[in-house]
């Protein structure tokens, strides 16, 4: 299984999508609702054999559709996102290390996000709100 992509990558491919006329390659195989996280078989281009093209679809897979996108649709990049890892209002472990010192403790996010993100999130038992980065599924890295 392949990693989940992150706002690192996602950033990466912006320089890379910019010089192509990207949109009219690449379409949609089935309608994607939004939320989706893009697989191989989603995507579809008639110059798939273009290094540059397998390249794209290569990159596009496991990011996630911000928005619907139907069937025989190009496919582009502020359609797209690093998926998201951490809803709004969901429950949370954050974590902070410095050290040997290691801290954990129940939140809840303010905000939705994606791997490497910055989100907000509130400490249950302070009530305090801190900045922190996604680090997977329901976890978040306090910064120091």
């Amino acid at each position: 299984m392949r990693p989940v992509p992150g706002i690192f990558r996602f950033a990466a491919l912006v320089p890379l999508l910019g010089g192509m006329a990207f949109g009219e390659e690449i379409t949609a195989a089935r309608t994607l609702p939004a939320g989706t996280v893009l697989r191989a078989s989603d995507l579809h281009s008639p110059e798939l054999r273009k290094p540059a093209v397998s390249e794209l679809v290569e990159a596009m897979i496991g990011l996630q559709a911000r928005r619907a996108i139907f069937a025989g649709n190009p496919v582009k990049l502020e359609d797209l996102g690093p998926a998201t890892l951490v809803d709004r209002n969901e429950i949370v472990t954050m974590r902070y290390e410095n050290g040997q010192l290691g801290i954990r403790a129940e939140g809840r996010s303010l905000e939705p996000g994606g791997l490497g993100q910055r989100i907000r999130v509130i400490n249950l038992d302070s009530r305090a709100s801190i900045t922190a980065v996604v680090a997977g599924p329901g976890l978040v890295e306090v910064m120091q």
